[in-house]
């Protein structure tokens, strides 16, 4: 009887995954379509879109399953919703990848993707008898993950931001890496004071220019706080840790840690300065090795340390994490697509994307060059939010506004205590 009675309970659990898995769509079965259409973010002839065409290539070759892959480029999100407004469903793809936020947003808003949990620890890693969500940085899945918990999206890269800094000016001159802001500041003053300018800054690349500020408040105020107070739900006077974020601005600008001429610098010019041993430091996302591998000296050393903390942080240990992810729509053959991302994640294939100087998502992957302290900074993360804090999403107020005001701090054309009350006013002003 027990036995019988564990029987039925298999079948059960059985019949229930199969149901779990016909809700992203029907298994092509062994008679079933042999054929998957991709469409990537990607540009045909990008270094990332040929590395991506060979484990395609291979991929066919070995399973007979023919890809469609279409590169879009970065609309590639776009091009999918005027798809489905036309109606032409028979023309959608089964996979899409771009930014994991951009992904979720969608997911948010249309419901387009198929929920991956279940599917992938039911889904054993190619070569391997360890399930395929289980190879995954645990930090990397959950950027993958939607306001209702569950995984829409597997990460392909995984980046975070940093402070990025000269491994050879530190050690010749004796100065440490620091942990805390009040360190931080006083490697600042070391180098001032050697005549090497503390940290490259791009004083007119709006992307950049808010950063500083955003990754401050994150930790000092909690992200919460600071898209609250984009929201014009709390007034920027109403926390003392808006100020004193501030502050810390207005004191690297007054302490003249930033490069000469800061003020006109425009991407990239400042990053190359750094990496040319202009300065000693440079605040950026870890795409950025990758994006210098040609401005790079061979005999350059390049780490990275997190943001410093400060005393009292409302959300200390808050770390940025972001990527670029798979997403398999909810009509699709999701065994059979999520086959064919399982086949990406072989050794062979994420070695020669970390060789690209791009951080790999998985637990053992191997690092990238300048980026071996990464998975330490998102191992120690008490916490995680997405790039800039996703301050984005508040569109003209985040360009109009926000970074305007700040720039104006970090050009020193306002003290602290102005910024304040400047956000303060422009803020009730917008959303009046």
């Amino acid at each position: 009887m027990k036995r019988a009675v564990r029987k039925a309970v298999a079948l059960l659990l059985g019949v229930l995954l199969l149901a779990s898995c016909a809700s992203c769509g029907a298994s092509s079965g062994d008679g079933g379509k042999k054929e998957i259409t991709y469409w990537s973010f990607m540009n045909e002839g990008e270094p990332v879109q040929k590395w991506m065409q060979t484990f395609i290539d291979d991929y066919e070759k070995e399973t007979g399953v023919k890809i469609n892959v279409v590169w879009c480029g970065r609309d590639v999100l776009i091009k999918l919703q005027s798809a489905i407004a036309s109606g032409s469903s028979e023309d959608l793809p089964d996979i899409v990848d771009q930014m994991n936020t951009t992904v979720l947003t969608l997911q948010e808003s249309d419901g387009l993707f198929c929920p991956l949990d279940e599917l992938m620890k039911q889904t054993k890693a190619y070569g391997s008898e360890t399930p395929f969500y289980d190879i995954f940085d645990e930090t990397a899945l959950n950027a993958g993950r939607a306001s209702d918990g569950k995984l829409y999206c597997i990460p392909r890269e995984m980046y975070t931001s940093a402070v990025f800094y000269n491994v050879k000016m530190f050690e010749e001159n004796g100065v440490s890496v620091p942990t805390t802001w009040d360190e931080f500041m006083d490697v600042c003053e070391q180098f001032k004071a050697l005549g090497i300018a503390p940290i490259a800054y791009d004083g007119i690349f709006e992307e950049y220019i808010p950063w500083w500020y955003i990754r401050s408040c994150e930790r000092m105020v909690g992200v919460d706080t600071l898209q609250a107070a984009c929201r014009g739900e709390v007034a920027w006077s109403s926390n003392s840790r808006f100020l004193e974020a501030a502050q810390d601005m207005q004191a690297l600008v007054d302490n003249g840690y930033f490069q000469e001429n800061y003020e006109g610098a425009n991407w990239p010019s400042s990053q190359i300065y750094w990496v040319s041993g202009g300065a000693a430091m440079y605040y950026c996302g870890t795409w950025l090795p990758s994006e210098l591998a040609e401005s790079t000296p061979e005999d350059y050393v390049m780490d990275i340390f997190s943001f410093p903390a400060h005393d009292d942080e409302d959300a200390p240990g808050v770390e940025e994490v972001w990527g670029n992810y798979w997403a398999i729509l909810k009509d699709a053959d999701a065994e059979l697509a999520l086959d064919f991302i399982n086949y990406s994640f072989q050794k062979k294939y994420d070695d020669a994307k970390s060789d690209m100087i791009i951080p790999s998502p998985l637990k053992d992957g191997k690092p990238a060059a300048g980026l071996e302290s990464q998975s330490d900074i998102l191992a120690n993360a008490a916490s995680t939010c997405e790039i800039y804090g996703d301050l984005v999403q508040y569109g003209d107020y985040y360009s109009n506004i926000f970074t305007r005001n700040i720039n104006d701090l970090m050009l020193g054309k306002m003290t602290a205590e102005e910024f304040i009350g400047k956000m303060d006013a422009d803020t009730a002003n917008y959303y009046k």
